[in-house]
């Protein structure tokens, strides 16, 4: 019965015009008996789940079936979760090759290690470079809890792994087997965290390949020498082509400004980070506003958040609309870098 309703609340997250597609990739479902007794366009998403999920009971679903159609549904939609990156020490064999097991032999490691401390069911589904596993710890009821549900997303070959939430009375176990699973001495929580997992693992991966130096990662570097540009231009009234018809009485300056922040920031799309915290432990730097703080020497304590849908992108706009002087300060000019959402200012000793 566990069965059933965890298929049932799954198919609910679905948007109804993603039906088809997952269920293709599913496969589970001959999807030609689908559209025989299924009409996609005209039933409602609750009949459309409820028929679903008596097919799937007549055709006696089984855990795994569930778990795999879990799994495509978050590779499909990753930011619907809140992610956090852990960094792995880096286990070396004689030749000073990081060790990567194979897919197969790494989730099996991972149950062994996990059925140690609790009944579980761990299932896994590679996307592209990067291997998926959903852990499911037995909880106490029938019924599948969220929290009692972990998503681990690893890239063979790095020293990261990327998690959801995990319940704080079984973080200390899972992240132990996966310490010993990977082989590793050291697993250390990194201080970057969000929603959008593709940026998450950008930093991190690329960590060295960020802001000017992503066009030779992207290959935005040499344009196409036998490209032809379009000669014919259409009337385009979306914003940013009514803003580019904008007559600026200080052109070269924003030339400037717009040279300046793409020197630090590339002309790519900037990692989507949607919180970005600064703890300061500074002494005050503006006596000439207030004469007051003349001779005030001690570190003042505050903290500085930025929240918004892209920060870092927010961040390099400011520059391009003259809100901020330029060049940017480091600590703001390297932020897609340091792979990290919290970072922490203090005076040099």
């Amino acid at each position: 019965m566990d069965v059933v309703l965890s298929l049932r609340r799954i198919l609910n997250r679905f948007k109804k015009t993603d039906f088809v597609e997952i269920l293709k990739t599913w496969n589970f479902i001959n999807i030609d008996d689908l559209y025989a007794s299924i009409d996609f366009q005209r039933n409602t998403k609750t009949t459309i789940v409820s028929r679903i999920t008596e097919i799937c009971r007549e055709k006696n679903i089984r855990p795994y079936h569930v778990a795999q159609l879990d799994l495509i549904y978050q590779q499909k939609n990753p930011n619907c979760k809140n992610w956090t990156v852990f960094k792995l020490s880096q286990t070396s064999d004689k030749n000073g090759k990081q060790e990567t097991a194979e897919y197969s032999v790494l989730e099996d490691s991972l149950r062994q290690q996990l059925a140690v401390f609790f009944r579980h069911d761990l299932d896994s589904r590679p996307q592209g470079e990067s291997l998926w596993f959903r852990l499911h710890i037995h909880g106490i009821g029938v019924q599948v809890s969220t929290s009692d549900v972990i998503y681990m997303v690893y890239h063979p070959h790095s020293s990261y792994i990327i998690t959801s939430a995990i319940k704080v009375t079984y973080k200390d176990y899972v992240l132990q087997a996966v310490l010993t699973s990977l082989k590793c001495t050291q697993l250390k929580e990194l201080q970057l965290r969000g929603k959008n997992l593709k940026s998450l693992a950008d930093m991190t991966l690329y960590q060295q390949c960020q802001g000017s130096f992503s066009q030779y990662r992207l290959n935005q570097a040499d344009c196409n020498p036998l490209g032809r540009k379009k000669t014919i231009k259409r009337k385009d009234s979306s914003p940013d082509a009514l803003r580019s018809r904008l007559t600026y009485e200080n052109l070269q300056d924003k030339k400037a400004r717009i040279c300046k922040t793409e020197e630090t920031f590339g002309t790519s799309q900037q990692p989507t980070l949607e919180r970005l915290t600064f703890q300061l432990k500074t002494r005050f730097r503006g006596q000439h506003h207030i004469p007051a703080m003349v001779g005030h020497h001690s570190p003042i304590h505050c903290t500085v958040k930025f929240e918004g849908h892209s920060v870092i992108e927010g961040i390099k706009h400011l520059g391009t609309c003259g809100l901020a002087s330029l060049p940017l300060p480091s600590h703001l000019a390297n932020v897609h870098s340091l792979a990290k959402n919290t970072i922490s200012l203090a005076e040099k000793s």
